[in-house]
């Protein structure tokens, strides 16, 4: 959240409490389970080549996988052939 989404916007804080996010604490998420052998050696290790190739790359690793399975269901009854496709 932003610093200006705060609760109290008239006091200024280096703790600000926020309510729109996690109910002002009444939500807790669980954590997160540790992630398979091979994610961990490419995400935390730093002596192998293979492993800091990934984390110099990640960024474009998460953009080019979230493009490549948008979910879409793409309607084929108007791209029959006759004209340039219609998405």
């Amino acid at each position: 959240m932003w610093y200006q989404e705060r609760i109290d916007k008239h006091a200024h804080s280096a703790n600000p409490k926020f309510q729109l996010c996690f109910g002002n604490g009444k939500i807790q998420l669980p954590l997160l389970n540790d992630p398979p052998i091979v994610m961990q050696k490419l995400l935390f290790e730093s002596n192998s080549i293979l492993s800091r190739n990934f984390q110099q790359h990640i960024r474009t690793y998460n953009m080019m996988f979230a493009f490549t399975s948008p979910g879409a269901k793409i309607d084929d009854t108007y791209n029959n052939g006759h004209g340039p496709p219609n998405l």
